[in-house]
């Protein structure tokens, strides 16, 4: 289908494409952190969903971290993401 240097161009722009989708894991990790701020400077939303938040924020974080340092931080990292972040995430929309 592809000759030899068609293939190492295409699995050249796959990785590019994963390395992005780490890069934003790291910005969407900010995002949050910033979001939990006003969430706890606000005297509408509760704390303890801030803080459900912050942990599912620093999950993202640590993973998009992880993934591009190479560390081995995928499998410890990535079930405390999803539970924090499926619980703050979740508790987020309904009490909007």
């Amino acid at each position: 289908m592809f000759s030899g240097a068609e293939a190492d161009n295409v699995m050249l722009l796959i990785q590019l494409n994963q390395f992005g989708e780490l890069i934003w894991a790291i910005f969407f990790a900010y995002h949050g952190v910033v979001v939990v701020g006003v969430i706890v400077k606000s005297e509408f939303m509760p704390k303890i969903l801030g803080s459900l938040l912050l942990i599912a924020d620093l999950g993202y974080g640590l993973h998009g971290f992880g993934m591009i340092s190479r560390l081995s931080l995928e499998f410890r990292v990535e079930p405390v993401t999803v539970v924090a972040a499926t619980t703050g995430k979740l508790l987020f929309i309904f009490w909007l």
